[in-house]
């Protein structure tokens, strides 16, 4: 069922948009909110409410959010010009220097006290839903799926900070706040402790999919990269024994001066963010809890909101 659907409502309605993407030269782009509302409930294997109202999007309560990165909009870096998928140079100027998009996030919209409840007491589940490819190189399109517990701290804080700091006092300036975006694989993603339950491999081509994960049971949080977390918030991490250690496992002997000494004086607290990233291409699970807010609120939310009553 869930190839069938995956054919069904975004394989073959992708290839048709992209012929005629060709002759309109308008987006091929496949919009994904009620598809992947039906591709939730063969996933997850709970039902839709039968209703477009908002937090129904499955009987059981969970929320469901998609984005696609797959065939986005893309640009010519030299003259600015809108390029589609199809177009291997840009139809203005013929350059083939190309800024392929993938800027597509997920969009909360939170416009009252009653979806702020919604949001933070009343959604069992979050799941996230999104269509990318691996690189900009390949034509096989993948669809992942991944589950937020909505009584993480960071998930709340993230909600909550939106309202008070950003909706609220844009509201009482008498302007229309955007909504809240969250985006794929990015810090506040991260953060959030997502797991994967679901991913699949699609060959556009050839029409077929492969699952290459689908397990709501057998869980993993997704890693942080380090890349992500600023400089300082990753120095505040680790101690000097411990970068000490870690440079005599990871780094081969030869280089250990690199990271530790130069004239007789430690280097350790001057290590650059891309040493970080290779002495740990990921944080450790055990450090990824003493993370901040990026720049948004204090630690009391984590405590504030690690649980709801």
């Amino acid at each position: 069922m869930v190839k069938q659907c995956l054919h069904d409502l975004y394989v073959e309605p992708r290839n048709n948009l992209y012929e005629w993407s060709k002759i309109t030269e308008q987006t091929a782009q496949v919009r994904l909110a009620y598809p992947g509302e039906h591709l939730a409930c063969v996933i997850t294997g709970v039902k839709g409410s039968g209703s477009a109202a908002r937090g129904d999007d499955l009987s059981d309560g969970t929320e469901v959010k998609s984005c696609s990165r797959a065939d986005q909009l893309s640009e010519c870096r030299n003259c600015g010009e809108k390029v589609l998928v199809w177009q291997e140079e840009c139809p203005a100027c013929g350059s083939e220097d190309i800024n392929i998009k993938t800027d597509s996030h997920w969009i909360f919209s939170i416009r009252d006290e009653k979806e702020l409840n919604l949001y933070l007491n009343k959604v069992p589940r979050l799941l996230l839903l999104m269509f990318d490819r691996e690189s900009p190189d390949t034509d096989e399109v993948r669809l992942r799926a991944w589950s937020v517990d909505p009584d993480q701290w960071y998930y709340r804080a993230f909600i909550r900070d939106y309202w008070e700091n950003n909706y609220k006092k844009k509201k009482n300036q008498g302007k229309d706040p955007a909504p809240l975006n969250l985006h794929p694989e990015k810090y506040d993603f991260y953060m959030m402790e997502p797991e994967l339950v679901f991913h699949a491999a699609l060959d556009i081509e050839e029409d077929e999919v492969e699952i290459v994960r689908w397990d709501f049971e057998d869980t993993k949080k997704e890693p942080m990269p380090t890349e992500y977390p600023n400089t300082e918030q990753v120095k505040a991490l680790f101690s000097e024994t411990e970068l000490i250690n870690r440079v005599k496992e990871k780094i081969p002997r030869n280089r250990w001066d690199e990271f530790l000494y130069k004239n007789n004086k430690n280097k350790l607290k001057n290590l650059s963010k891309s040493q970080y990233v290779e002495l740990y291409p990921t944080i450790p699970e055990e450090k990824r809890d003493d993370l901040q807010m990026k720049d948004k609120t204090t630690r009391e939310y984590k405590e504030e909101y690690r649980r709801r009553e």
